[in-house]
């Protein structure tokens, strides 16, 4: 159960990070170059930096892992 909220989670992730630029660019919204210049500097790199903690939480079996008392 634990490691599919978590799938969804990485995918929930990925998917808000590029359907904002995609929505904009479907629809041909005109949008500011610094919106874009924000979301590649900032939004991307911090995306790119929560995936492996996420990939690692979602591969950890719980009822693997021993408990130390």
């Amino acid at each position: 159960m634990v490691n599919n909220c978590i799938k969804y989670t990485i995918t929930l992730s990925d998917v808000l990070i590029f359907s904002v630029t995609v929505i904009l660019s479907l629809f041909n919204i005109k949008t500011p170059r610094e919106i874009y210049a924000v979301v590649i500097i900032f939004v991307l790199p911090i995306n790119a930096a929560v995936n492996p903690y996420l990939y690692t939480i979602g591969h950890i079996d719980l009822k693997k892992v021993k408990t130390y008392q």
